[in-house]
């Protein structure tokens, strides 16, 4: 994008280059368009924006030791449910899927009279971002700090292997 003029390079990192037998440049840390770019904001379905929407937490909640947890897992033990059973024709959406722990999931099978606690639907990207700004979120640059909307006490600088940062 910088060779075809549609960005800017701000800043580089000192000690990270990428080489090839015609080029031998430093990898660009911060950069801005240089004109203002439109895109649309329609929210990709993927299991970790499931588990957003649920906010990672069993949705079926039907083995003992979920109740006992209140549906709140690590994404680890986190599994993707289809609430009309693919065996049943259900398909893979977001209107037919929801976060279930592995226990709950496997005990639940291919049973579609079993729902969720809260029926599944689309969300909106706001609502999944709103939702993700409650997470950590790891930056390479200091300064990227000053670009990203994102609460302060939820960013961690990692700066690139070899940075002195």
């Amino acid at each position: 994008m910088v060779y075809k003029g549609k960005a800017t390079v701000l800043k580089e990192y000192d000690h990270w280059r990428v080489r090839s037998q015609l080029l031998d440049m430093k990898v660009p840390s911060i950069v801005m368009m240089t004109k203002q770019v439109t895109w649309d904001k329609k929210l990709k379905y993927s299991s970790n924006n499931v588990y957003l929407r649920d906010d990672y937490t069993c949705q079926l909640r039907i083995t003992g030791k979920c109740q006992e947890m209140q549906g709140k897992w690590k994404a680890e033990f986190l599994t993707i449910d289809h609430v009309l059973p693919r065996s049943h024709k259900g398909g893979t959406n977001w209107l037919n899927v929801c976060t279930a722990c592995k226990d709950c999931n496997s005990k639940k099978g291919n049973d579609r009279t079993i729902l969720p606690k809260i029926m599944p639907y689309q969300p909106s990207y706001y609502q999944i971002l709103k939702k993700r700004k409650t997470l950590p979120i790891t930056i390479r640059d200091e300064e990227w700090k000053w670009y990203i909307d994102w609460p302060e006490h939820l960013i961690n600088v990692q700066p690139q292997p070899g940075e002195h940062g």
